[in-house]
């Protein structure tokens, strides 16, 4: 029943966080190169990971009943695939982990990590991809709690906002998946519940051994995991 519980937190703060993440690429990449610049080559660092990508996104297009996919169909003939703001929201949160993570680091990769307030792309890189790993698992109701996750969060070492004092900690276990999250969720909604949430959770099941989720001594005073939430979310 924890397990149970804890999966459908963590969804609801992953579908925040995928739609903040889809939309801040199709604004800042849209804006600068165009309504079907994931269609060219020439912004992707690696040639045979953007057509194999190209393809899977080919896949989604035409397997979606979308009907602004199907208006667009009916009513444009080119370019013969719907723009950037159709063609993101057909995409799963793990094609559009792949598709980011290919994609150059130039200004407008490095926009979208600081408006999440990490320092360089990698690190979104890292827990985008990891997180939507971590959401499959919680679709296909797969144990959560004590998971060795094999997807490895990286730890940045330096933030733009509060993040972990203590990053002697491991980072393929839960507790640094549930700071990441929470780390991007206070960009996206600054004032959230989800610590409470959390704590809520906790309190409900005193005998959950919090070790075996990565979490280490004294993390309840942690600025990040201390912060009251006092709005709606």
């Amino acid at each position: 029943m924890f397990d149970r519980k804890l999966r459908l937190l963590i969804f609801d703060a992953i579908e925040r966080v995928e739609n903040a993440f889809r939309t801040q690429i199709i604004y800042y990449y849209s804006i600068e190169y165009g309504s079907n610049w994931y269609e060219d080559v020439i912004f992707f660092k690696n040639e045979n990971f953007f057509y194999r990508d190209l393809k899977l996104i080919n896949k989604e297009l035409k397997r979606s009943n979308e009907n602004f996919i199907k208006h667009y169909r009916m009513k444009y003939a080119e370019p013969l695939n719907p723009p950037a703001w159709m063609t993101l929201e057909t995409w799963s949160l793990g094609l559009l982990s792949k598709v980011f993570e290919n994609l150059k680091i130039n200004k407008q990769k490095k926009l979208i990590a600081r408006n999440f307030n990490l320092v360089h792309p990698r690190v979104l890189e890292s827990w985008i991809h990891s997180i939507s790993v971590i959401r499959n698992i919680c679709a296909h109701h797969g144990r959560l709690w004590n998971r060795e996750f094999t997807s490895r969060f990286l730890l940045p070492k330096k933030t733009l906002t509060t993040w972990l004092s203590n990053t002697n900690i491991s980072d393929s276990k839960l507790y640094v998946v549930l700071s990441s999250l929470l780390y991007l969720l206070n960009t996206i909604i600054p004032r959230n519940h989800f610590v409470d949430k959390f704590r809520q959770l906790l309190a409900q099941y005193p005998d959950i051994p919090l070790k075996q989720m990565g979490f280490p001594n004294g993390w309840e005073k942690e600025k990040l995991w201390s912060k009251l939430k006092l709005t709606e979310y």
